[in-house]
């Protein structure tokens, strides 16, 4: 990720600090509250992972959270309130000037000696992000792979959490060949979460296209009037001589559409195929071929999780 963003205040003295120093913070650098905190904001806004553990208080062990998805051009400590526990409220506004800048407090405390920080959080500045995404589909969150969910039975959605530091910019998109969504945004706190709603691909229609002229051209080698398991089928009061041949002939046309229900996707359409059969009146003996147009509506429930979407197109109703 490239950084352009500049930063305002005694940010920059500090950024050049740890810079010089390397990843080593020393007492000096965060000797007074607002210093820790401008230390904090300088190594989230420049992804500097060793300095943002140290910083926040997190084991070396640790999974390390997300850092900053943005390029912050605003860091600074905006006011403090000193508290009688001998603690510090540190107030910061965070973020892009014109787009999405945050306020964030945080509460510090003067270091024990096994500390080599001057000050510390009370507790680590983490935050606990809900991402809601189609089930069973892939996303990437803040450039990092996250597996897809799974949802409850008969849920087309899942839900997982992610972990960021605050007030880090998360954004999650999808990442998937059959569903596209709009990222999706937002600053670490308290409260924050994340929803991406995704749209079918021109690569999931073809898949689901080719599916759906597959089951209908399986249908069409059923040489009965009334075709078992296919959205598609005449009944006649003529007798049939011989056996009734069915082709497709126009389409199918297919929308596909997040289900009323949650429960996944649901595939909509029509088709058109062609019956031709010999048929002998029954009033009057008479042999005649029947060469007729006969509608198919297509319904069907669709799946997207793993490698190939899965289409369970219903039988027609009764």
């Amino acid at each position: 990720m490239r950084r352009r963003g500049m930063l305002w205040g005694g940010i920059i003295a500090v950024a050049v600090l740890l810079a010089t120093a390397g990843v080593a913070v020393t007492a000096a650098v965060t000797r007074t509250p607002e210093r820790h905190v401008e230390a904090y904001l300088a190594a989230l806004a420049a992804d500097d992972a060793v300095s943002l553990r140290l910083l926040a208080g997190l084991p070396g062990d640790a999974p390390l959270p997300l850092g900053d998805d943005g390029t912050p051009t605003t860091a600074a400590v905006r006011a403090t309130e000193q508290r009688e526990d001998g603690r510090v409220a540190v107030v910061v506004e965070y973020g892009e000037d014109g787009r999405d800048t945050s306020t964030a407090i945080f509460v510090l405390e003067p270091a024990t000696l096994a500390t080599p920080t001057g000050w510390r959080f009370t507790e680590p500045p983490l935050a606990t992000i809900a991402l809601t995404a189609p089930a069973g589909v892939d996303a990437i969150v803040n450039g990092r792979p996250l597996d897809g969910a799974d949802g409850a039975e008969g849920a087309g959605r899942a839900a997982t959490t992610v972990t960021a530091f605050v007030p880090a910019r998360v954004t999650a998109q999808l990442d998937s060949p059959w569903l596209v969504a709009d990222p999706s945004s937002v600053r670490a706190g308290s409260g924050a979460a994340l929803a991406l709603v995704g749209s079918p691909t021109a690569r999931l229609e073809r898949a689901v296209q080719q599916q759906v002229a597959g089951f209908l051209a399986e249908c069409t080698e059923q040489r009965v009037l009334l075709p078992r398991g296919c959205p598609f089928g005449l009944e006649i009061d003529d007798r049939v001589l011989g056996e009734p041949r069915w082709s497709v002939e126009i389409g199918p046309a297919l929308r596909i559409a997040a289900a009323p229900d949650g429960d996944g996707y649901r595939v909509e359409g029509e088709a058109s195929l062609r019956l031709r059969a010999e048929v002998q009146r029954l009033r009057d003996g008479v042999i005649e071929q029947l060469d007729t147009l006969v509608p198919a509506a297509i319904d069907a429930r669709l799946t997207i999780s793993g490698e190939t979407p899965e289409l369970e197109i219903r039988p027609p109703a009764a």
